[in-house]
């Protein structure tokens, strides 16, 4: 039978996916107990521990687990479980998603998996954030869009921004370069796409890490209204203000009017 996961995608039992392990075999028995749910798995500790930064600390620390060698998750779900270990096999006969991949994410982040993140990396990137927004939407100017185009384009921003959140919450790195480079070309060169809700993500964004502060401020200063551009390298006064979204949008509407101005 299959489960679902919190996102309604269906993730296999544990059963099932343990059949499906490529564990290459050996004489020796597995010497570690993981009991997620209430369902007991046996594992081998010299694997987990080769994925799992969590597991090598824990069973190096001289805890109560390092001696019993059992691992309990009572709250967690015994075929998320067995899907984790069937993605960190030797030869992995199951695959991250971009329908799954939050679960991984959640699971990697907890048992500090570097391996684990780098391939959920991997799909945020190729599947979630370079699919968005590509040259040739973002080169266009906002008169030659019709209003269905508009709204596909900021629903495409919207998911951007939200993949963004993701990545500096799971230290996603490329992930987080490519969010970037997109989020600076529409800001270039469409940015009339910035709803106020998309620029408040972003200041959130900059506010909670020094990366995209770094990497988005500079441009995103060219749109603070006159009365706050020789400000622009306060940034932590700036941030203060509840309204800097607001008024961000408001200065983008007014140069866009003006340019549309201009042109007739």
């Amino acid at each position: 039978m299959s489960a679902q996961d919190d996102e309604g995608v269906l993730v296999k039992s544990s059963d099932t996916i343990q059949q499906e392990v490529t564990y290459l075999k050996c004489g020796v028995e597995p010497d570690l107990t993981i009991v997620v749910g209430g369902k007991v798995f046996k594992e081998y500790s010299i694997t987990v521990r080769c994925w799992s930064d969590y597991f090598d600390a824990a069973l190096k620390s001289g805890m109560k687990e390092s001696h019993n060698m059992t691992f309990e998750f009572p709250d967690e779900d015994p075929a998320e479980w067995g899907w984790i270990v069937a993605l960190t096999a030797p030869l992995p006969s199951l695959t991250v998603t971009k329908e799954n991949v939050h679960t991984a994410l959640a699971w990697f982040d907890r048992l500090r998996s570097p391996r684990g993140l780098n391939i959920c990396d991997g799909v945020v990137c190729s599947d979630m954030v370079l699919v968005l927004l590509p040259e040739a939407e973002t080169s266009q100017k906002m008169m030659g869009l019709t209003p269905a185009e508009v709204a596909v384009m900021r629903s495409s921003l919207g998911k951007l921004i939200q993949a963004l959140e993701t990545s500096i919450q799971y230290r996603l790195g490329e992930s987080k370069k490519a969010c970037f480079a997109i989020i600076k070309r529409v800001s270039n060169g469409i940015p009339s796409l910035f709803e106020v809700e998309h620029l408040t993500k972003l200041v959130f964004c900059l506010k909670d890490d020094d990366e995209s502060r770094n990497a988005l401020w500079s441009t995103l200063i060219d749109h603070l209204p006159p009365h706050m551009a020789e400000r622009q390298g306060d940034f932590e006064a700036l941030v203060k203000s509840e309204l800097l979204p607001a008024l961000m949008h408001s200065e983008i509407m007014r140069k866009e009017a003006l340019e549309q101005k201009n042109r007739w």
